[in-house]
Parts: structure tokens; sequence; C-alpha cells
């Protein structure tokens, strides 16, 4: 008959090797899912602004896979913290959790067909099928300058067709840049633009439905 003390130490043994392999193997498919260091896309809309801990309060539809959709305060770029109040709608990336609490990158304002664009703030604009040209999106929005001088209109694809004309009036000529594009955007055809003027913007030929926007000052 096998001594009580040699049984439990053995069933002890068995414990701890499952143990320690169920925790190896967790590890290693966290370290194996692209996920778990890229983040998540994220998509909400802002409910408060939690000014005094620079915190903002987003409404966020579910993430599949990762979590349900909830109301969470997340911490966000302080470039663009002063563009979200109650009501914005945005896109983002949705970083691992971190020690001082959930951060979103690459924040973009949604925009759908046909609204206004901020200068200097990130957008996601909405398209629709061009059927003209099948197989690609197509969309027009406005927005107004505020300076005079060279803008860049940047995207975030290089097969889109950017055109800029004042509101009623013939498309404007665009100049190439060869400067450094701003993270997270390809191409950024430079237009001289009048301050206060109002002007429309047109993308074609873009091969998805929705495309990112910054339309900005260039500063050489």
């Amino acid at each position: 008959m096998k001594s009580p003390s040699l049984f439990v130490l053995f069933a002890a043994l068995l414990a701890s090797s499952g143990l320690r392999a169920q925790h190896e193997g967790h590890t290693a498919s966290a370290k194996s899912s692209p996920a778990a260091t890229a983040g998540h896309p994220l998509r909400g809309v802002v409910t408060r602004i939690i000014a005094d801990k620079k915190l903002v309060m987003v409404k966020h539809e579910e993430i599949p896979g990762f979590m349900m959709a909830m109301t969470m305060a997340f911490i966000v770029p302080a470039d663009i913290y002063p563009a979200l109040t109650p009501g914005t709608r945005l896109a983002a990336t949705l970083l691992p959790r971190q020690a001082d609490g959930w951060h979103l990158e690459a924040v973009r304002l949604l925009a759908d067909a046909g609204a206004p664009l901020a200068p200097n703030q990130p957008h996601r604009v909405a398209l629709t099928a061009d059927a003209k040209n099948p197989g690609t999106f197509t969309g027009a929005f406005t927005f107004v300058a505020s300076s005079t001088g060279d803008w860049r209109a940047n995207v975030s694809t290089r097969a889109a067709w950017v055109d800029i004309s004042p509101k009623g009036g013939a498309p404007l000529t665009s100049k190439a840049c060869s400067h450094a594009n701003p993270p997270g955007f390809l191409k950024g055809p430079l237009y001289a633009l009048t301050a206060g003027q109002t002007y429309e913007i047109r993308f074609t030929k873009v091969p998805a439905a929705d495309l990112d926007v910054l339309l900005q000052p260039f500063t050489p």
C-alpha cells in the first residue's frame, strides 16, 4: 500500500505541472496575437469630458472577440483633446491597458457625406459607391480656410484623387509636396487657399468606403 504522504505529494506535483503548462500556454497565445500589441479598432460617441483629469468618456460599440459595448473613460492624445465634445463621433485604436488606464490613439472625427470638416483635425469621412468608377468610392465635403497660403490635403491612401474648389467655382491646381506626411497619411497635395473662403473638397477613385483626411496650413 502506498504511503498517503507520497500520494499527496504526487498529486501536488501533477497539479503544479498542469497549472504551469496552462499559464505558459496563455502567455504564448497572448504574445502571438497581433492585437495584443497593435490594439483594437474602436468606434463610439463622446458622452462627457472629465476636464480635471483630462479624460474622455466614450460610449463605444462592441469590439468583437475582445470587449462588449460599454461607456468608458479614455486618455487621448493632447492634440485631439480640445476637439472632443459631448456628441462627437469618433474612430480610434484602443491600445492594451496601461498602468494609468486605457489609451486611444489615431483618433479620427467621423464625418458623414457632405458634412463640414474642421481644419487641423483628422477626420474619417464616409464615402458612397461611385457609379462612374465601379469598385471605387467618392464623396464631397466643405471646409473654411482659416489662413491664406498653401494648404495640405492629407489623405490615408495614395489611390485617392483630391480636388478642391471654391464653393461654386472651378477646381484649383494642386502642387506636389515632397515633405514627410503626418503619421497615418500617405500623400498630401498642396493648394493655395484664401482665409475665410468656403471650399469644397471632393474625393474620387478611393478603394474603400471611408478615408482619413487632415486639412492643414502647410509649414515648410
